[in-house]
């Protein structure tokens, strides 16, 4: 199978994930990591799976861009 046509069970995505298969399954319920239910399975498929993991990638900010933003929004307001 190529990684396009790899599907995971909740169990496989949380060894990948380093997480307890309960926590994956209780953020596919909610919504949280995109998924398919067979039944009462949960299956994931590889891109997913990496929607996953880019999801949780945190962002880079520029911090003097925020800083700057904020200042205006500040002097906006007559803060």
């Amino acid at each position: 199978m190529s990684e396009s046509t790899t599907i995971y069970t909740a169990e496989e995505l949380a060894v990948l994930l380093k997480q307890h298969v309960k926590t994956v399954q209780r953020k596919a319920k909610t919504g949280v990591y995109p998924h398919t239910r067979l039944g009462k399975e949960y299956r994931f498929t590889h891109a997913d799976y990496e929607a996953i993991l880019e999801a949780g990638k945190p962002k880079v900010v520029d911090t003097r861009a925020a800083r700057k933003e904020l200042r205006l929004r500040l002097k906006t307001l007559n803060w």
